[in-house]
């Protein structure tokens, strides 16, 4: 309040004192409530918890500025607390002002479940201690006091864990050769339960493989599906054949943030003609080529027996 409003209430309260001994306060006080929790908790990883509470008493005459006052929270501090020892809370306790009838506040807290968390819905609780006006007496000396007291609410909420996007590199197709440079095919799917948006794979060719970098964008991936990323890698001529690991990294937006995993591309080093997926059909037509000749001389054979 500023200095005149301030004035005029104080003049309000010693002429309700002086003629009716007991001031107009609201009997029930503040009245807190939650209106609204939004989690965005993933296994394993730091996520936060946005809680919504509000004052949410009545006051009888939007004129009594006396019930208003006492109606109103001062000096609000909130904890969050977990319930579920797979749920850490990395926030502290929160300062969120004062409160008046009507008026709302959103908090924000930072938590982190366990890996070995299951997915779920998770009990946690919001401590919430602030103080209100209770009472206005006279003094023997006739000043008037303010008498306030300090109030503890605990107020039960809930927050969902989520296995987030799982972005995994599903297999290669093709093989690099030996001096030649090559054109590979990664093939990567989300095992997760959320988007990843604006998937981005890099992989950096150093050490065994000729220095070379390779970039490719899926774009975005849902839960279930895979995309294919192509690569281009060079190894030298005389790189004994066998499989060598690629190190990468694939990055993703997730919820407004670029989350970004280091990875590994597994990548066969060979010098076999045969390409794959068409080895195995080859072979089975030369079978099938081999079992139609041998047929051929044995059916003469069998009818010149039937002959005699």
């Amino acid at each position: 309040m500023d200095e005149p409003a301030l004035f005029f209430f104080l003049l309000m309260i010693a002429l309700i004192v002086g003629q009716s001994g007991t001031p107009a306060l609201a009997a029930d006080g503040p009245k807190l409530v939650i209106s609204s929790v939004s989690s965005n908790l993933e296994k394993g990883k730091p996520g936060t918890i946005l809680i919504e509470f509000l004052n949410n008493a009545s006051v009888q005459s939007k004129d009594n500025e006396l019930e208003a006052e006492s109606s109103k929270a001062m000096g609000i501090t909130a904890q969050l607390i977990s319930r579920d020892e797979r749920i850490k809370i990395l926030s502290e306790p929160q300062v969120a002002g004062s409160l008046v009838p009507g008026q709302n506040r959103s908090l924000l807290f930072a938590a982190q479940p366990e890996k070995e968390a299951g997915t779920g819905i998770y009990p946690l609780e919001l401590l919430v201690s602030y103080s209100n006006l209770t009472d206005i007496k006279i003094s023997e000396s006739q000043d008037i006091v303010f008498v306030y007291e300090n109030a503890t609410k605990t107020m039960p909420i809930e927050a969902s864990v989520a296995l987030g996007p799982d972005i995994r590199i599903e297999r290669v197709k093709g093989r690099a050769n030996p001096g030649k440079e090559s054109e590979l095919e990664i093939i990567i799917v989300n095992t997760g339960d959320q988007l990843a948006k604006n998937v981005k794979v890099l992989l950096e060719a150093h050490d065994l493989f000729l220095n070379s970098t390779s970039y490719s964008e899926p774009g975005d991936l849902r839960p279930g599906n895979s995309a294919s990323a192509k690569i281009r890698i060079q190894v030298p001529g005389d790189l004994a054949q066998g499989y060598y690991a690629l190190p990468g990294q694939i990055s993703y937006t997730v919820d407004g943030y670029r989350r970004t995993e280091d990875t590994a591309v597994l990548v066969e080093v060979s010098n076999r003609f045969w390409p794959d997926g068409f080895l195995m059909p080859t072979l089975a037509i030369m079978l099938l080529v081999a079992g139609f000749v041998i047929a051929a001389k044995i059916y003469p054979r069998s009818k010149r027996r039937l002959k005699r």
